[in-house]
């Protein structure tokens, strides 16, 4: 009995909230307002990862009193989804990434600046390997990166990250 318990109380890690699409809310974030954080036991800056066909971490944002969570519309472009997702979030621990290794799309060129760039862009971005991040690029636009290889597994992106790219 005191195993099912345990299985139970793990299973209820996952949270669940109906989020939308907002061109106010940055690709690495979720807002959720004061009420929702309550219910679900997150606070601002906690680190979600979002149980989705793409797997995507986020930095949790509060947003009000009220009982909604917003995530960025390009994050629902990556999903193929419009306006509503129900998403589960489990909350997550991450430290500084050593090094990082993105896969783009082999369509996809970036030159010596565009790195730099996207570097600052991805500035403390959290992710795991096999997870998505979605970086700007001048000329090119909203690009989505699939983490390969990185240095913890979970980490967020600084300055001092290495970044290295890789064309699928």
């Amino acid at each position: 009995m005191k195993r099912a318990l345990q299985g139970w109380q793990e299973l209820s890690k996952v949270k669940y909230v109906v989020a939308k699409a907002s061109r106010e809310v940055a690709p690495h974030e979720i807002r959720i307002g004061r009420r929702l954080c309550r219910i679900t036991g997150l606070r601002e800056g906690d680190i979600v990862e979002a149980t989705t066909p793409r797997a995507m971490l986020f930095w949790v944002r509060e947003d009000g009193e009220s009982s909604s969570a917003k995530v960025s519309e390009h994050v629902f472009r990556l999903l193929g989804v419009s306006r509503e997702y129900l998403l589960g979030l489990e909350k997550v621990t991450a430290s500084e990434a050593d090094f990082v290794v993105l896969e783009a799309s082999e369509y996809v060129s970036i030159d010596r600046r565009g790195l730099r760039f996207l570097k600052t862009q991805l500035h403390l971005v959290p992710f795991r390997i096999g997870s998505y991040v979605i970086g700007m690029i001048p000329n090119k636009g909203v690009v989505a990166f699939k983490v390969k290889r990185a240095h913890p597994r979970r980490a967020f992106i600084t300055l001092n990250t290495s970044l290295h790219l890789s064309l699928g």
